[in-house]
């Protein structure tokens, strides 16, 4: 059990102001600092028109104080994703401005006068989802659903000393990231990092004298098993977003030597439920004090504090009740028909998991002239050892297993096999995402080794790419132009380069490349010249190599 400390009280007079709130770049920035910058926004806020106001900050810290700022002004904070920051604005939501983005809000010399009190009833936060539909959906929120959930937290977990700082791969501008990195911190008087984590594999170099904990994803977790140096300060690790691979807690203990702590909840009920896991092992999810659950014919009711009335929240989730918890046993919604047929979505999951060869899977239906079953997914060892022969190689066997099952009646017919899995900052794979990994024009990938500005991938090149429609009758050959595209696109979601592509130095294509083939790529940025340098090859044969040149500052 740890302390907490209600919103109202942060800067309780009694407080050490020397005390740490957060590190930036590696400075402690103390409570009376933080304080300061919390005045400076709510003297911007409290002589600001309206009340509504779109709040984006990449730095948590900076994040920190505005929503404190602006809550003590009697502002309502709206908190988009990253990719939100304007569509919100455009999804017919009512705003009066924006905070913290180029052009709108910044902070004013600090108030010298005593911050009024919060309303704890009062709608003072909107985080907004994406939904099922793609577009932004309003989570509207008070300070006493944040505060009752903010304190069951504290009374389950036991963060440890108060120097132990919170880290976070997952974004602040989402429910689970700005409950976990930064008011449950801010409220347990434990400092937290302003920046994101980048990946998991940032953890080796950063607070490497600190014993911290690690808030991350399923999602982010994954890309552990590329890891081998043991990494002695991380102290626990959570995880929430989805359920976590039973490869990933292995890789956890390898890595960390540490149980996962899975949070299980939503943007609409908080965190509400939690479990540990140990490899080998998979217990029922239990709730959080002042939290009650009950079987609805097999879906997930809950009822909390956490939400905005007493009454019962219907969830999406199936569950099998034990004693005590529960376990989850798919979605009610992922029920589809096709070709006649209805098809879960859930189940051919499962099944291509239970073969041993993937990690993960995400079965999905396509729109098109027909719709079609469609799978994402990122095999294991064993799984690429078979597509190295030949993706076909890897998808015969996938296939059989779902012909095998007699309830699976319909066979997907498109699959999409990459590693890294993708993510967005806030830790999830959201199906339009994935959706993404379909255009055919998109190079399909196999990142083998990353070390910095640098990295080797292997890319399947795919026979009914358009690119080689006309090109040439016969004898398809892949055309210059659209091995530069992969490598853009890869340099871009790999290497993380954000710049304008400007053009080619030293270009080489020594051989000409067929379909049905791998061929391995190796990047290298370098961010002082604005220049990546990039060597395709097939086997031994090398097939093109080169410079791209970007925009300055990549």
């Amino acid at each position: 059990m740890s302390e907490f400390i209600q919103f109202g009280n942060l800067f309780d007079a009694a407080r050490d102001r020397k005390a740490v709130v957060a590190f930036r770049g590696g400075v402690p920035i103390d409570l009376g600092s933080f304080e300061r910058q919390v005045r400076a926004w709510y003297a911007a806020f409290v002589t600001a028109p309206g009340r509504r106001y779109v709040l984006h900050s990449a730095d948590a810290l900076e994040f920190a104080a505005a929503l404190l700022g602006a809550w003590h002004a009697r502002k309502c904070v709206l908190v988009p994703s990253d990719a939100q920051v304007y569509s919100v604005s455009q999804s017919g939501v009512c705003i009066d401005g924006f905070a913290g983005t180029p052009d709108g809000l910044a902070c004013a010399p600090p108030t010298t006068e005593g911050l009024p009190p919060l309303d704890p009833d009062v709608v003072l936060l909107e985080m907004f989802t994406s939904g099922s539909t793609g577009h932004p959906v309003a989570i509207p929120k008070c300070l006493r659903q944040l505060e009752q959930e903010a304190a069951a937290l504290a009374a389950a977990f036991d963060l440890g000393p108060p120097s132990r700082r919170v880290l976070g791969t997952v974004s602040h501008q989402h429910m689970y990231g700005i409950m976990f990195r930064v008011l449950l911190p801010m409220t347990t008087g434990r400092p937290f990092e302003s920046t994101r984590l980048e990946q998991v594999q940032d953890l080796a170099c950063a607070s490497a004298s600190e014993s911290c904990v690690l808030v991350s994803s399923p999602a982010q977790l994954a890309r552990l098993s590329k890891m081998d140096s043991f990494i002695g300060h991380v102290a626990a690790v959570l995880s929430a977003g989805g359920p976590l691979a039973d490869d990933s807690v292995q890789d956890c203990a390898r890595i960390f030597r540490v149980d996962v702590t899975e949070i299980y909840g939503s943007s609409e009920t908080g965190a509400v439920a939690w479990r540990v896991r140990t490899p080998g092992r998979t217990p029922p999810w239990h709730p959080f004090r002042g939290v009650e659950f009950r079987s609805e014919d097999g879906v997930l009711g809950i009822r909390t504090q956490q939400l905005p009335t007493n009454d019962w929240f219907c969830s999406a989730d199936r569950i099998v009740q034990t004693a005590g918890g529960f376990e989850l046993v798919g979605r009610v919604d992922r029920i589809v028909k096709l070709e006649e047929r209805r098809v879960s979505l859930d189940a051919v999951e499962r099944l291509l998991l239970a073969t041993g060869l993937l990690y993960e899977a995400r079965a999905l239906v396509l729109d098109g002239p027909r719709r079609i079953l469609a799978i994402a997914a990122r095999p294991n060892a064993a799984g690429w050892a078979l597509a190295e022969i030949s993706k076909r190689s890897l998808v015969d066997e996938l296939r059989a297993a779902l012909r095998r099952a007699a309830e699976i009646g319909v066979q997907p017919r498109s699959w999409r096999f990459t590693d890294p899995w993708p993510i967005t900052a806030d830790g999830k794979t959201p199906e339009a995402v994935l959706r993404e990994r379909f255009d055919r024009a998109a190079p399909e990938f196999r990142l083998l080794q990353q070390d910095g500005d640098a990295c080797v991938a292997d890319l399947w090149v795919s026979p009914t790419a358009p690119c080689f429609q006309g090109h040439f009758p016969g004898h398809p050959v892949l055309p210059g132009v659209v091995q530069i595209d992969w490598l853009v696109r890869l340099s871009r979601e790999l290497l993380n380069v954000k710049a304008d592509f400007e053009g080619l130095e030293a270009a080489k294509f020594r051989r000409v490349i067929q379909p049905n083939a791998w061929v391995r790529v190796v990047l290298r940025h370098d961010d002082t010249t604005s220049r990546t340098s990039y060597r395709i090859s097939r086997g031994e044969e090398p097939c093109a190599s080169g410079r791209i040149r970007w925009s300055a500052g990549a």
